[in-house]
């Protein structure tokens, strides 16, 4: 180990390493406060981290030195967490990889869809059928989300980045709905 160094100080960070970090960055919190800063974004719909994992996350981020307790804020029983120097260049060096712009995410929906032609046609229709209905659903949850987001842009930080997202996933799933009719057309449903 290179001295001055942490023991896994140069470990990988994982998705709710960084969520964490991204989230104290923007001030002070304890581990209720970071995952309610999470249910304010959507977490849901970018990323794909667990309460356990933010609070496993703090610990690990803790011990590596990548956020350090602050004296004298929170309740005895909750440590209140800021992101230190080591922390905002350990994130924005994990920001600066290629490899966040060259991944491709496979859904379970592509493999059945892949797999579809083995399906009988009554089963491929209703499995169509519901996707279609899920996407919809999703089309205005997420449409939802967009006019909360509307209304409270001075009060979030990185609300035009969130409403954004939520454009992006709303035109996919758009499309989606649109493709699933031709997908039908081939797979003869």
């Amino acid at each position: 180990m290179k001295a001055g160094r942490k023991p896994g100080a140069g470990a990988k960070l994982t998705s709710a390493d960084l969520v964490s970090l991204g989230l104290l960055s923007r001030g002070p919190a304890h581990g209720h406060e970071v995952w309610s800063r999470l249910n304010a974004n959507d977490v849901q719909g970018w990323a794909e981290v667990s309460r356990a994992q933010i609070y496993y996350s703090l610990d690990k981020l803790a011990q590596r030195g990548l956020i350090r307790a602050v004296s004298g804020e929170g309740r005895a029983d909750r440590r209140t967490w800021r992101i230190s120097a080591e922390g905002q260049r350990a994130l924005t060096d994990a920001l600066s990889s290629a490899t966040w712009a060259r991944n491709r995410v496979v859904s379970p929906f592509n493999t059945w869809v892949a797999l579809s032609e083995h399906a009988w046609p009554a089963v491929r229709a209703r499995v169509l059928s519901e996707r279609r209905r899920f996407l919809g659903e999703e089309i205005t949850r997420e449409q939802a989300a967009a006019a909360e987001l509307a209304d409270r842009s001075a009060e979030l930080p990185g609300v035009a980045v969130a409403r954004a997202m939520v454009d992006l996933a709303i035109r996919q799933m758009a499309t989606e709905l649109a493709w699933l009719d031709e997908l039908e057309a081939t797979l003869g449903t």
